[in-house]
């Protein structure tokens, strides 16, 4: 067994609901943790606990995680696993009403009302799916499994999808707005600095628990998922200077958090370079 501490760069925004918002109650408080070095979101809130890990980090993540529509983050941090009464009675009609053409009956001879008692009283699947059979069948329409599975609809949990609309609408705004904002530094640690940097042995990539790469007295991970356990010798050239520079790049592009650590890596290399 193995244990370690990590002290990942993290960004953390907290969300808080105003007592004047209509929907007050609906939310009361959110914080949003954005693990640049691991490609994790981790939100807890008073709406539920939430978190998903991408293969993506450092400058990938910041862009992907800013990119994030509602129904992809849903997708990641959910699942379909509410009945949705709504969508369900109007499966349940628009099957009766195939069957009626199918078979040219009236549809006056359902009861409208009683299917929709059984589809918007909420219960639990099982239940739904017996009363619905039963009431087809006392009709004479026989069903099968696939039927009935097809009539009853699922959504996302209510909780689910309003800590995702406060992400989409206010985490996202905020986060692009860090991360865009002004650098100290107007010109980043170019590709051809890094290249020298590792041929000149002045950035030192080795594997420890992970892969890493270390300049002067700092170091960092980089590789992502694809080489986290890779030996550096047994990586080319070109894709340890593309990974390295990726991760510097993130640190560039977000000064709130590595503005100090990228400044010290930007004049050792600058100073040691020959």
């Amino acid at each position: 067994m193995k244990i370690q501490e990590l002290h990942p760069s993290v960004i953390t925004l907290v969300y808080t609901q105003d007592k004047e918002d209509k929907n007050y109650g609906s939310c009361l408080w959110a914080t949003f943790r954005f693990d640049i070095d691991n490609g994790e979101v981790i939100i807890t809130s008073d709406c539920g606990n939430y978190a998903y890990r991408w293969p993506e980090k450092g400058k990938e993540f910041l862009s992907l995680i800013c990119s994030f529509d509602e129904d992809y983050l849903l997708r990641k941090l959910s699942n379909r696993d509410v009945i949705d009464e709504v969508s369900t009675l109007s499966q349940a009609k628009d099957y009766i009403e195939q069957y009626c053409e199918d078979y040219e009956v009236e549809i006056s001879k359902f009861d409208l009302n009683e299917l929709s008692y059984i589809c918007l009283v909420p219960s639990s699947y099982n239940e739904l799916y017996k009363d619905i059979e039963e009431y087809l069948e006392s009709y004479d329409i026989i069903t099968s499994i696939d039927d009935i599975d097809n009539i009853i609809c699922f959504d996302y949990p209510p909780q689910a999808k309003r800590i995702v609309s406060i992400f989409v609408d206010l985490i996202q705004p905020a986060l692009k707005n860090k991360v865009n904002s002004k650098k100290n530094i107007d010109y980043p640690i170019s590709q051809e600095m890094i290249e020298r940097g590792l041929r000149q042995n002045i950035i030192k990539p080795y594997l420890d628990d992970e892969l890493k790469a270390r300049i002067g007295d700092y170091w960092f991970y980089f590789g992502g998922s694809e080489f986290e356990h890779t030996n550096p010798n047994d990586i080319d050239f070109d894709t340890l200077v593309t990974e390295v520079k990726s991760v510097l790049d993130a640190f560039y592009e977000c000064p709130q958090l590595y503005d100090n650590e990228y400044l010290y890596y930007y004049y050792f290399l600058l100073e040691n370079i020959k």
